[in-house]
């Protein structure tokens, strides 16, 4: 009885809600899924959780659900081998930043509202800024990972990462504030 009254009020949201949302529900799913061809799909139990967890998040966008989908993921993906450097991983990065992004523009009105073209435009290209680094970072750790790391590898890399997003967030800010 419930599920038929989540169906029916679903079909009362706007369809570009719908279409976002069920972006967020998926985008979980396949980065999870991804593990597979890089040699270690994941459990049924954890394909269920995930699922559960989306289906919360695509209701509530605004809600935690969506956080512990995509911690359960990274987790399922720090099992895989090859130090989860296979290909397939770009897939899960596109996916979690799709669905991120998805979650972030259906927050921002209630369901039945539509969505604002400017501000998914807006959240697209930062997503587009964000998903430029994937594959150079995969590259480059392609590259490195027969290496020993130095002591400041980590706290350097946070810090680099830090400032590329404060610097992509004030030219895209002062983007927002051009006439």
């Amino acid at each position: 009885m419930k599920a038929l009254e989540a169906v029916r009020a679903v079909r009362g949201w706007h369809p570009s809600q719908q279409a976002l949302r069920l972006v967020v529900l998926l985008g979980p799913l396949v980065a999870l899924l991804a593990a597979a061809p890089a040699g270690h799909g994941p459990a049924p139990w954890i394909v269920g959780v995930v699922l559960l967890l989306s289906v919360l998040w695509a209701a509530r966008p605004e809600s935690g659900g969506g956080t512990l989908a995509l911690l359960l993921v990274l987790f399922w993906w720090t099992r895989v081998p090859d130090d989860a450097l296979h290909p397939a991983v770009l897939v899960a990065a596109v996916a979690v930043v799709l669905s991120h992004l998805a979650a972030v523009v259906s927050a921002a009105a209630p369901p039945r509202t539509p969505v604002d073209p400017a501000v998914l435009r807006l959240w697209m290209l930062r997503g587009a800024a964000v998903l430029l680094a994937a594959p150079v970072v995969w590259v480059l750790a392609r590259a490195l990972r027969d290496q020993a790391a130095p002591d400041l590898l980590w706290p350097a890399a946070l810090l680099a990462a830090l400032l590329v997003v404060v610097a992509l967030g004030l030219v895209l800010e002062r983007r927002e504030e051009a006439p």
